[in-house]
């Protein structure tokens, strides 16, 4: 499948963050608006009944035009070589986060490459499309692992039960990707990581794990930015409903912080089996 020229703008998905990266096209009537949406990273985070679920987060920073709570028809199609292997569209409701709006969902594929094409359909504007890259690596659902590195700013507790698809879930806990990749210094920048299979201390019956972070990067100025604290022992949360899952995340006060480009880098180490996690992202900071 190809986007045709009939779209103002698209953003990709570079695959090594969840910066949004705008492609122009060709120029297009005026009348059309031109908009981006940002595509959460879409890395397996769970398995369930032996097949993997991909959790697909649109998201549209402030400014995009669309509103919270508006009915929408969400839609895609996810291609494999030549071939179209799945295709959707529903009707949606998108739902705000602290300024901006997003809409997700869950897809199962067998593990290989594709290429994804999501987006939404807003009555009376026009539609807006993000498109992605997406690897399915298999996974062994009894073997110790994580979750790629969540930042957010917008961790909440579900007001209904978790269903067993619901996107970028964790035993009742929504967290909304922030997938522009921007924060203001106003907000709390939360990281969460899934463990799957940790090591469990048999005295306290839960994973035993430390977690050191380092914060690097270069102000809007130029100067550099290096920060490091020593591993601490960190407490995981089991995560309800999805026995050998578990959470660590934590917040991280900006206010102090310049405006800039940054990279957080966490280390886990599981102190029981004595293995250990290197997980890192992209983000900046703006006033």
């Amino acid at each position: 499948m190809q986007i045709t020229g009939w779209w103002e703008g698209i953003v990709t998905w570079s695959g090594d963050d969840s910066i949004c990266e705008p492609r122009p096209s060709d120029p297009r009537p005026e009348e059309r608006e031109y908009r981006y949406l940002c595509l959460a990273d879409p890395r397996v985070f769970a398995i369930w009944e032996e097949q993997l679920k991909r959790a697909q987060q649109l998201y549209a920073p402030t400014g995009t035009g669309l509103d919270a709570n508006a009915p929408v028809t969400f839609f895609g199609a996810i291609d494999q070589g030549d071939q179209t292997v799945a295709v959707f569209e529903t009707p949606a409701t998108l739902q705000p986060s602290n300024g901006a709006v997003y809409v997700a969902r869950s897809l199962v594929l067998a593990p290989g490459e594709y290429r994804g094409i999501f987006g939404v359909a807003v009555q009376g504007k026009a539609p807006v499309v993000t498109a992605a890259n997406i690897s399915v690596a298999g996974i062994d659902k009894d073997a110790a692992g994580v979750s790629a590195l969540m930042l957010s700013n917008h961790i909440f507790t579900m007001s209904e039960a978790q269903a067993p698809t619901d996107p970028y879930t964790f035993g009742g806990m929504r967290v909304v990707l922030k997938s522009d990749g921007t924060f203001r210094t106003k907000d709390e920048l939360w990281y969460f990581i899934e463990l799957r299979n940790p090591g469990v201390d048999p005295a306290s019956k839960a994973p035993k794990l430390t977690v050191k972070l380092s914060l690097t990067g270069k102000t809007a100025q130029g100067a550099p930015v290096k920060m490091l604290a020593p591993a601490e022992e960190t407490p995981a949360q089991e995560l309800k409903g999805v026995p050998g899952h578990w959470g660590v995340g934590q917040s991280i006060p900006l206010d102090s912080f310049k405006p800039g480009e940054y990279t957080l880098a966490v280390k886990v180490t599981d102190v029981t089996s004595n293995h250990s996690y290197d997980l890192s992202s992209n983000f900046r900071i703006v006033e």
